[in-house]
């Protein structure tokens, strides 16, 4: 396998069922990493579907801490910093890999939400980055707030690759946002 799926979880009960369902064929391919704070321990149950590697990390900690201690146990060359409450489109995965492989200037891969979503930039939690350079830049709130306290992690990632020479990338298809919509 060349990707990870990791995935920091604190969401209803609701919303993560349907996230297993809708994303249910990647979740079952590829290793997943859950750290999860709450409602993420039903991930588990695909090791009864064929994935037998999956590890599961129970913490109370932030969204942002999670990521980064999971990302310390990713050992393939990609990895999918999944949001619970993102459904990501048929192909986006190996698409995104492409691109990636193609283009040594392409940081990472992420998708913007279908309409009626408003953000207003590409979604952190669907972007797909190689392993080591998401390792080396991942600091989101780790130790210090960043200087613009009002940027989102997913602009504040975007600046760090740019400031590494690098850029995120997308693709034509869309992810669905199910925050409001279970």
């Amino acid at each position: 396998m060349n990707l990870t799926i990791l995935i920091s979880c604190c969401e209803e009960d609701s919303l993560v069922e349907r996230s297993m369902q809708e994303n249910y064929e990647i979740l079952v391919k590829y290793p997943l990493i859950i750290v999860d704070r709450k409602g993420g321990d039903k991930f588990v149950q695909f090791e009864q579907q064929g994935n037998m590697d999956i590890q599961y990390f129970a913490q109370d900690t932030s969204f942002w801490f999670a990521r980064r201690f999971g990302l310390e146990f990713v050992k393939t060359k990609y990895v999918l910093c999944l949001d619970v409450d993102t459904i990501l489109p048929h192909q986006y995965i190996e698409q995104a890999i492409e691109l990636l492989e193609k283009d040594s200037k392409i940081g990472a891969v992420a998708l913007w939400y279908a309409l009626p979503d408003k953000q207003l930039h590409t979604a952190f939690g669907t972007s797909i980055w190689r392993t080591e350079e998401l390792k080396k830049l991942y600091d989101w709130r780790l130790t210090n707030p960043p200087t613009d306290i009002n940027k989102c992690e997913c602009e504040y990632m975007w600046g760090k690759l740019a400031k590494a020479g690098l850029r995120v990338e997308t693709l034509s298809m869309k992810a669905i946002h199910l925050k409001n919509k279970v």
